[in-house]
């Protein structure tokens, strides 16, 4: 796909998902999988993002001083802690904690200052939840936007 966007002059995004250890689910770290990816491509995504995990899974992979992570500028995470395996075989959804993955949110916004795009994935709602995601205007400022099942909606 991202050949296709590139050839079209388009710019593409990439979106990795990560078990609960913070690894694709081929075993490969983020920086690993960027690097691959960039690699290959000639740096053609214009940016990564992370989705359909908790950010309990991967904050601690988000290191500072480590160059991949300012190629990462949207997560669209889980709202429910539980493994990919866990939610597979559930049999109601999990919503999680809106108001600590808001909390958890505004502590990735600290350590990956390029986030433009949250979102929700597994247990999130479509629309922002906007009394949830009060003081994060750094991204309001910079065209961010909250990425639901619907699409992207500014908050």
């Amino acid at each position: 796909m991202h050949k296709l966007a590139h050839a079209a002059g388009m710019p593409s995004a990439i979106s990795f998902t990560v078990e609960t250890d913070g690894r694709l689910p081929s075993g490969d770290t983020l920086g690993e999988a960027i690097a691959k990816v960039d690699a290959v491509t000639g740096d053609a995504p214009a940016y990564y993002m992370i989705n359909c995990a908790h950010p309990t899974h991967f904050q601690d992979t988000l290191k500072a001083g480590e160059g991949w992570h300012r190629r990462i500028a949207g997560i669209r995470a889980n709202a429910s802690t539980k493994s990919h395996a866990e939610l597979d075989q559930a049999q109601e959804l999990d919503a999680g904690n809106p108001q600590e993955l808001a909390a958890q949110y505004r502590a990735l916004i600290s350590k990956v200052p390029s986030l433009n795009v949250l979102g929700g994935c597994c247990g999130n709602r479509s629309s922002p939840p906007r009394g949830d995601l009060q003081g994060l205007p750094k991204l309001a400022q910079h065209g961010g936007c909250w990425a639901g099942e619907t699409g992207c909606a500014s908050y």
